[in-house]
C-alpha cells in the first residue's frame, strides 16, 4: 500500500522545451510522440507578458508547436529526426521516481536494471551500458552532458519532459551518441508563483517527500526550486508469475551443445534492498532585456547506504554490497539575440562519485571510491536568413576518471586502475533549408572533433606513466523530410558516430612481474594509432499525422554498420627485447580495431484519440522497436582468421513493445493501462564462470494500472499498480526485480 500526496501547479510556456502549449490538457494525454530535436545549450526565452492556458479537451496530435531541433528552436514538421517524447503527464501517470523507471514504461528503448540504483540503457540494438564514461547513448540535462551513465541516478522532481532521439548524433554532440540521446529538460517558471509538494509511503515500506516551487519575482528574475527524499526500508518481494518464461533457461556452451539452467523458485523476498536518497536542484534567471537573458543552475543528489541483494544465483559467497552515492552540478548559460543571430554560451561542472563500502554489515568502512568529473564549455550561434538556418557552434568537454582504494578507514590504499581523463574540443555546423514552398526540408552538416587521451600520475599507484595521445574524429550526418498534403510525411536521415576509447587503451602502459624478485615482465601498452569505435546508420521512415482523424502512425527502418571495436591483441617475446630498467618482455598486449557490429531494425508507433473524432476522451497507443539483427564480430585475440566468431549483440531484445490505453486526466476521472513486453535476450553467463556460455533470457510483459479521481477542482486522490499482473521478471540473470505494488495518491492544486 503507498499513500502519496501531490500538489501540482500548472505552467504556462516551459523555457526549458520551448513549447508554447496551446492547451494545457495537450501534454495530459500524448505517450510518446515521434518529435525531432536535440537539445539546445541553452533556453528558449518566453514572449513577455504570456498568460497562462487553461484546461481544456487535451489533443495526442500537436501541430503547429515549436521543438527544440538539433541545438535550434524551429517549429517540428521542419525537422528530420525522429524523437519519442515522455510528456510530464507520463511522467505522472507513470509515477516514475527517476529516469530509468520513466523510459522503462513509456518507451521501447534496451534497459537493464540491478537492485542498489545501478542501470544500463541503449537505443537502436547497441548494447546498454552501466559502467565506464564511454557509453554508446549519450544522456543530457538541457542539453549539455548528464555525467553519468546510469540512468536511475537522475531523479525526476522538476522534470518537465524527457526527449529521446533515436539514431546517430555525433555531428552534434560528439563521443557517445551512436544509438542516440536522452535529453531532460528541466521546468522553467517564468509566470506566477507556484509550488508542489508530496508524500507518499507505500509497499516494502517505500516513501517520498518532495517539494517545488517557481514564478516570476520582480524585476525581471524568476526562479525554480525542488527536493526530494526517497526510500525503501524493506525488502521488496519477487514476483510469483511466469507469463512466458520457463522453469529453466536454455544455455548455449562454445562448442555449440544446449543444456538447461534451473530458474530459481520465484517469489522471493530479496531483504538486503533498502536505501534512502536525497535530491535538490535550483535555477534562478535574470531577463537582463528583451533580447537577453542569463540561467544559474545547481543540482545535488545523495544516496545513503543503498544496498544491493547480490545474485540470487550465488550461494558459495556473500555477494551482497553496500554503497553511498553523490552528484554535484552546476551551469551558467547566457542567451540573447543580434539581429538575425541567437547567441548563446554555457558553462557547467559534474562530479558523480560511488563510494564502496568493504562488507554489507557489521563494522566497515569505505574502501574503494570512483570519482568522475565532468566539466565542460558550449558556445553556439544560430542564424535565420530568408527561413533558412545555419547553427554553428563550438564544444569543449573533459571527463576525469579517478580510482581511489581505502586499505582501512581513511587509510590511502594501492587503486585498481590509474586516473585517466578524455578531453575533446569540437566545432561544428548545421544547416536546415526549407524548399518547395517548405513541403521539402533538408537538414545537414558535421563536426570535427579533437580529442587527447591522458594518463595521470596516481597516487599510491605505480608502473603507469603519465602520457598523452590525440586523435582528430569527423562525424557528417544529414537528412531529408517532405511533407505531402495529405498528412503523409516521407523521411530519411543518415550519419556517422563514435565512441572514444578508454584513455589506458591508447596512452597508457604498465608492467607486470612474472614472478616476485625476477626480471621478465609482462607488459601492457596503449596503442597510439587506435581509432574510436565508429558506425555509420541510416533510417527510412513513413508517417501519417491526422489531427482530425485522431491517428498518428509510423513505421521507420533503420540500418548501423559498426566498425572498429576495439579488442586485445598479446604477442608472445623471445625475451631478447628488454624494458628501459633492462626487464625482459616475455608478452605485450595492446589494443586493436578488429572487431565489427550489424543492426537492423522496424520501429513502428500507433496513436488514435477518440476525442478528436467526437468520441469520448480515450486514446489507444503503441510504441515498439522490433530487432532484425543484432551481431558483434570477436576477433581472436592473437589475429588469426580461424578464430574470428560472431554472436548476438548482448542485453539486446528481439522486441520491445509499450502499448495501452488513456482516459483524459482532465475530466473527473482519468486512468492509463500500459504494459511493456519484452522479448528474449541473450547475456553471457557470470555465475558459472568456470563453463562459459550464453544464457537465452525468457520473454516478460509488466503491466502497469493509474487512476486518478479528480474532488472538487484542486483535489484530486490517485491509485498506481505496478506489475499489476506479479511478473517474477529479471533483466540482468540473478537480480530479480520487484513484483505487484500498490500506492494511493492524493494530491490539491494551487
Amino acid at each position: 500500500m503507498s499513500v502519496r500526496l501531490r500538489i501540482r501547479r500548472r505552467h504556462g510556456k516551459s523555457e526549458a522545451d520551448g513549447i508554447t502549449r496551446p492547451e494545457a490538457g495537450a501534454w495530459r494525454s500524448a505517450p510518446a510522440i515521434w518529435l525531432a530535436l536535440l537539445a539546445t545549450t541553452t533556453v528558449v526565452i518566453p514572449a513577455p507578458g504570456q498568460t497562462e492556458p487553461v484546461d481544456s479537451v487535451p489533443r495526442y496530435l500537436l501541430e503547429g508547436v515549436t521543438v527544440t531541433t538539433p541545438r535550434a528552436a524551429v517549429d517540428r514538421s521542419r525537422v528530420t529526426q525522429k524523437v519519442d517524447v515522455i510528456t510530464s503527464d507520463d511522467l505522472e501517470r507513470t509515477a516514475a521516481s527517476n529516469l530509468a523507471e520513466a523510459l522503462r514504461s513509456t518507451t521501447p528503448v534496451d534497459i537493464i536494471e540491478f537492485p542498489g540504483l545501478l542501470a544500463g540503457v541503449s537505443i537502436r540494438g547497441f548494447r546498454p551500458q552501466y559502467t565506464g564514461i564511454n557509453p554508446r547513448t549519450l544522456i543530457l540535462v538541457n542539453g549539455r552532458p548528464a555525467g553519468t551513465t546510469n540512468p536511475a541516478l537522475l531523479d525526476l522532481a522538476g522534470v518537465e519532459r524527457i526527449e529521446v532521439l533515436r539514431g546517430p548524433a555525433s555531428a552534434l554532440y560528439g563521443s557517445s551518441a551512436m544509438g542516440g540521446v536522452i535529453n531532460l529538460i528541466t521546468g522553467q517558471s517564468t509566470d506566477r508563483l507556484g509550488g508542489t509538494a508530496g508524500l507518499s509511503y507505500g509497499s516494502y515500506d517505500a516513501y517520498e517527500v518532495d517539494l517545488t516551487a517557481g514564478g516570476a519575482l520582480t524585476g525581471g528574475v524568476d526562479f525554480d526550486i525542488a527536493a526530494a527524499v526517497k526510500g525503501r526500508g524493506a525488502g521488496y518481494d519477487t514476483g510469483s508469475n511466469r507469463t512466458f518464461g520457463p522453469d529453466s533457461l536454455l544455455k548455449t556452451l562454445p562448442d555449440g551443445s544446449t543444456t538447461r539452467v534451473a530458474w530459481l523458485t520465484p517469489d522471493t523476498t530479496l531483504h538486503f534492498s533498502r536505501f534512502r536518497t536525497r535530491s535538490a536542484s535550483g535555477r534562478i534567471g535574470y531577463t537582463v532585456s528583451d533580447r537577453w537573458r542569463v540561467d544559474v543552475s545547481a543540482q545535488a543528489f545523495d544516496g545513503d547506504d543503498i544496498e544491493n541483494p547480490g545474485d540470487f544465483n550465488v550461494t558459495e559467497w556473500d555477494s551482497r554490497s553496500i554503497k553511498d552515492l553523490a552528484r554535484r552540478s552546476a551551469d551558467l548559460s547566457v542567451r540573447g539575440e543580434l539581429g538575425t543571430s541567437t547567441p548563446s554560451a554555457r558553462v557547467f561542472l559534474v562530479e558523480e562519485t560511488a563510494s564502496y563500502f568493504n562488507a554489507p554489515d557489521g563494522a566497515r568502512f569505505v574502501n574503494f571510491r570512483t570519482p568522475v568529473r565532468t566539466r565542460g564549455i558550449q558556445l553556439q550561434d544560430l542564424v535565420r536568413v530568408a527561413g533558412q538556418e545555419l547553427t554553428v557552434g563550438l564544444d569543449h568537454t573533459a571527463i576525469a576518471a579517478i580510482s581511489e582504494a581505502y586499505s582501512e578507514p581513511g587509510v590511502r590504499g594501492t587503486p585498481y586502475s590509474p586516473d585517466s581523463e578524455i578531453v575533446a574540443s569540437a566545432g561544428f555546423a548545421q544547416a536546415r533549408l526549407a524548399l518547395l514552398g517548405d513541403r521539402l526540408i533538408l537538414s545537414g552538416g558535421g563536426r570535427l572533433d579533437r580529442v587527447a587521451f591522458r594518463i595521470r600520475e596516481t597516487p599510491n599507484l605505480g608502473g603507469y606513466p603519465p602520457n598523452t595521445e590525440r586523435h582528430l574524429v569527423f562525424t557528417p550526418n544529414g537528412g531529408a523530410r517532405y511533407l505531402f498534403a495529405s498528412g503523409l510525411q516521407l523521411y530519411g536521415n543518415v550519419g556517422q558516430a563514435f565512441v572514444s576509447p578508454d584513455a589506458f587503451h591508447v596512452a597508457g602502459y604498465s608492467e607486470q612481474r612474472a614472478e616476485e624478485g625476477g626480471r621478465s615482465v609482462f607488459v601492457t601498452r596503449g596503442n597510439p594509432d587506435l581509432r574510436p569505435e565508429s558506425s555509420t546508420s541510416w533510417d527510412l521512415g513513413l508517417s501519417l499525422r491526422r489531427p482530425s482523424a485522431g491517428l498518428d502512425l509510423d513505421l521507420t527502418y533503420f540500418a548501423t554498420a559498426i566498425r572498429g571495436r576495439i579488442t586485445t591483441l598479446t604477442t608472445q617475446e623471445s625475451g631478447a627485447e628488454l624494458t628501459t630498467s633492462g626487464d625482459s618482455i616475455l608478452s605485450t598486449t595492446s589494443y586493436v580495431n578488429a572487431d565489427r557490429g550489424q543492426i537492423r531494425g522496424v520501429e513502428g508507433r500507433f496513436g488514435y484519440d477518440l476525442a478528436e473524432v467526437g468520441g469520448p476522451p480515450v486514446r489507444f497507443f503503441a510504441n515498439g522497436t522490433r530487432i532484425i539483427r543484432a551481431r558483434e564480430r570477436i576477433a581472436d585475440p592473437n589475429g588469426t582468421a580461424a578464430g574470428v566468431s560472431t554472436r548476438r549483440i548482448r542485453n539486446v531484445a528481439d522486441l520491445t513493445l509499450i502499448a495501452g490505453v488513456d482516459v483524459d486526466p482532465s475530466r473527473r476521472l482519468g486512468t492509463r493501462l500500459s504494459g511493456r513486453y519484452v522479448g528474449e535476450r541473450v547475456d553471457d553467463d557470470y555465475v558459472a564462470r568456470w563453463a562459459p556460455g550464453e544464457i537465452r533470457y525468457p520473454s516478460y510483459l509488466v503491466m502497469d494500472f493509474t487512476a486518478s479521481v479528480k474532488v472538487r477542482d484542486r483535489y484530486h486522490v490517485g491509485l498506481e499498480l505496478r506489475n499489476l499482473a506479479d511478473e517474477d521478471y529479471f533483466e540482468v540473470r540473478g537480480y530479480d526485480l520487484p513484483g505487484r505494488s500498490i500506492r494511493i495518491e492524493m494530491g490539491v492544486e494551487l
